[in-house]
């Protein structure tokens, strides 16, 4: 197979969508619940990150905070909501999750 073949495959699949369902960048925000009715944001934030590389069924993650000590570094006591945001690069060969607590 040629160059010119491999790169007019490459665009075929940029252009049908194939990047834009998240495989080659993504950056999302989910809620950790859905139960909203009644819920207090909170006066402290706490955030928590964990990366991930993975090359050839090889991966290594790494964690900068472990929970309950970040939680108690915040000086957060009663957690009310929490969010999860992804970043992922290409088809997940690079991850980042970082988890936002609020509560007081």
């Amino acid at each position: 197979m040629g160059i010119r073949t491999v790169l007019i495959l490459f665009l075929i699949v940029l252009f049908t969508g194939y990047a834009c369902s998240g495989r080659l960048y993504s950056n999302t925000v989910r809620p950790y619940t859905t139960n909203f009715d009644n819920t207090p944001i909170g006066s402290k934030v706490c955030i928590l990150r964990d990366h991930t590389v993975q090359v050839n069924r090889v991966s290594a993650e790494w964690v900068t905070e472990h929970f309950a000590d970040a939680l108690r570094t915040a000086g957060i006591k009663k957690v009310y909501y929490a969010e999860l945001k992804t970043f992922i690069i290409l088809f997940g060969l690079y991850q980042r999750k970082t988890l936002i607590i609020y509560g007081d």
